[in-house]
Formats: C-alpha cells, sequence, structure tokens
C-alpha cells in the first residue's frame, strides 16, 4: 500500500475529530458531564464509546462504500427507504443549533482574547467562513487536518504539565452504579452520531471492506484520545474539577504555566470554527445535490444566512434549550441513525 493509499483510511478519523473537538473536547465541560464524573468507571464509559465509534463509522463507510453515494439525503435513503427526510430533518435542524452553539462561543473566545466586540466579532467569523466556502473542499479538510493535529498537540502539552497530579483511578468521586457509565457512554456516542452524515465526503476514497475497517478502527482511536487525555488531565484538579463550567481552562488556570492560557485560546477559537464549518459544509452538499448549486457567490450567500439563522438563534435562549435536551438527541439517533444502520448492513452481509 502506498502513502496516498494509506493516508486516506485517516480522512474520516481527521473529520470526525475536527468536527466534535469545538463543542465536544476542547472546553472538558462533556468530558466531564459524560465521563470524568463516574471517576474510575469513567473508563467503560470511553471503551464504550470507543466501540460504537467505531461500528457505526465501519457501517456508514461500507453504505457508501458499495452504494456510491456521499450526501447524506441519498446516503440516508439507501436504509431508511421512503423515511429518509426523518433524519433529513433532525440533522438539518440540530446541525444549525449546534452552528449556534459554536458561534456564541466563537463571539465570547474573540472576545475574551483580543477584546473585540460582538458585531465586528460576527464580521471576523462571516469572512472566515466565507473564504474557507470560497476555496472549497480540500481547504477545508487542511484547516480541519491542521485543527485536529493542534487540538493533539494542546492536550500532549497540557498532560505533560501535570501528569505528576493525575489520577489515573479516582475512586473518590466514582458513582456506584457501573451501569450509569456504561449507559453515559452509549449516549455520548449515539448523540455524536450527527457527526457521521457531515463526513460522508471523505469516504469517496475507501475502496475496499479492508479499507473500511482500518480506517474505522483508526476513527474509534483517534476519537477517544482527546477523551482520555481529558480524562487525565481533569483528575489533576480533583473534585473541584466538577463544579467548573470550563474544566480545562481551570486546570490550566491553576496548574500551567500563563502562556498556555494563550494556546488554550486559540485552540478554542480555531476549533470551533472547525465544529461550524463541517456542519455548514455538509448542508451545503445536501443543498447541492438537490439544487446543483454551481455559483460560489450562492454558496457564500447561503453560508452568512446559516450563519446569521444560528447567531439570532443563540441570541433568543436556544443554546440552553438544546443542552438540556442531549438525551433526546441519543434517543432520536438511536431509532432513525444507529439501528436501521446496524440492521441494513446485517441482512447486506446475510445477503452476500
Amino acid at each position: 500500500m502506498d502513502i496516498k493509499n494509506t493516508l486516506k483510511i485517516f480522512n474520516p478519523a481527521i473529520a470526525f475529530t475536527a468536527i466534535l473537538s469545538g463543542g465536544g473536547y476542547i472546553t472538558g465541560r462533556e468530558i466531564t458531564e459524560y465521563f470524568y464524573k463516574f471517576g474510575n468507571q469513567g473508563y467503560y464509559a470511553i471503551f464504550v464509546v470507543a466501540i460504537l465509534f467505531g461500528f457505526i463509522s465501519y457501517f456508514s463507510i461500507e453504505v457508501s462504500r458499495k452504494n456510491r453515494v456521499f450526501t447524506y439525503d441519498k446516503w440516508s435513503y439507501i436504509f431508511l427507504g421512503k423515511y429518509f427526510f426523518l433524519l433529513d430533518i433532525i440533522f438539518s435542524v440540530l446541525a444549525v443549533i449546534a452552528i449556534a452553539v459554536v458561534i456564541s462561543g466563537s463571539i465570547v473566545s474573540l472576545k475574551n482574547s483580543f477584546e473585540i466586540n460582538e458585531f465586528f466579532s460576527l464580521l471576523i467569523l462571516l469572512l472566515i467562513f466565507s473564504i474557507l466556502v470560497l476555496y472549497g473542499e480540500k481547504v477545508i479538510f487542511k484547516y480541519k487536518l491542521f485543527g485536529t493535529i493542534s487540538l493533539i498537540l494542546f492536550f500532549i502539552v497540557t498532560f505533560i504539565f501535570v501528569y505528576k497530579k493525575v489520577s489515573y483511578n479516582p475512586f473518590e468521586y466514582a458513582n456506584e452504579n457501573i451501569y450509569l457509565s456504561f449507559f453515559s457512554g452509549i449516549k455520548y456516542a449515539a448523540y455524536n452520531s450527527i457527526v457521521f452524515p457531515a463526513i460522508l465526503y471523505t469516504f469517496k476514497e475507501i475502496e475496499t471492506k479492508r479499507q473500511s475497517v482500518l480506517s474505522s478502527i483508526l476513527l474509534a482511536l483517534v476519537g477517544i484520545f482527546p477523551i482520555l487525555f481529558s480524562f487525565w488531565i481533569l483528575s489533576s484538579g480533583g473534585s473541584e474539577t466538577l463544579k467548573q463550567d470550563l474544566p480545562i481552562l481551570y486546570i490550566i488556570l491553576n496548574f500551567c504555566p500563563n502562556w498556555l492560557k494563550f494556546f488554550f485560546n486559540a485552540i478554542i477559537l480555531y476549533t470551533l470554527i472547525d465544529t461550524a464549518i463541517g456542519l455548514i459544509q455538509s448542508i451545503m452538499q445536501r443543498i447541492d445535490s438537490s439544487y446543483s448549486l454551481k455559483s460560489k457567490f450562492i454558496k457564500i450567500i447561503l453560508t452568512i444566512a446559516i450563519i446569521l439563522v444560528s447567531y439570532f438563534l443563540s441570541i433568543f435562549g436556544i443554546i440552553n434549550l438544546v443542552a438540556k435536551g442531549y438525551g433526546t438527541m441519543s434517543y432520536l439517533f438511536i431509532l432513525i441513525l444507529i439501528i436501521p444502520l446496524l440492521i441494513y448492513n446485517v441482512k447486506k452481509n446475510k445477503a452476500t
């Protein structure tokens, strides 16, 4: 296998981690909520997530590879049939809401890091997203690649500064019911399955079943790397970490040199944009598959419209509503995405 063929199996893992990074990894809030609060039993949740990420990835790639479909409307039609519009609706709504969360976080980050007011922060974000959409898929992927590498480096550097305080077995914070940690891992993997319809374009160069398997294993490993390192980093702060809105920032301020705070601010802004552009790209591809958007100007206008809608949603408090509804999202994606995807692949494998 040459270098090009070797690298292409990494593409799904890079895109997947890039989209998850802004909301899921960098702040440490989700890691605290779904893993760290269970103490040593949080490892069970991480294990469950790795297994589910790997299987969902494999099933998703195989549907795309065998049918040569790379937009989520055509992809979901294969295993949902006439009910494909359900995933279409849920994905589009949740993507816009997730972008709203990211836009809100990016504006706060620009204000805190560079003292830029809200109006100019929004203009800067509109410019960045427009440029990325203008230059297309290859530039966006390079942006994601740099973001993923930077995220991993950030966690490694932070871990180096706190490793002497890390508790690899924090029994004192553990919940006695082991099943709660397993269920937490299932919920985390389920609602983050929203990312898979957004990375279908990375499956285009995967040609064999072996490549599907290897790519899925890599995605699972790369996907849990930040979770595992975040878990260890957060444990250096003890039970106090559980009370923080931005647990990773709390660790940096208390146990790391000042310059790492600036690295954190830069990374959090970069990864928030990374998350948003991945979701915007998937929406644009969906629209393009139905209406053949050939004009880059129209794509930019649509991008600006999506961002402005998301921005106004964030103003009207939709973020808090969604933050309380992650459990519902998990159940919806289990019913509408994960189970049908599993059934389809099982039937296909039996038929062959």
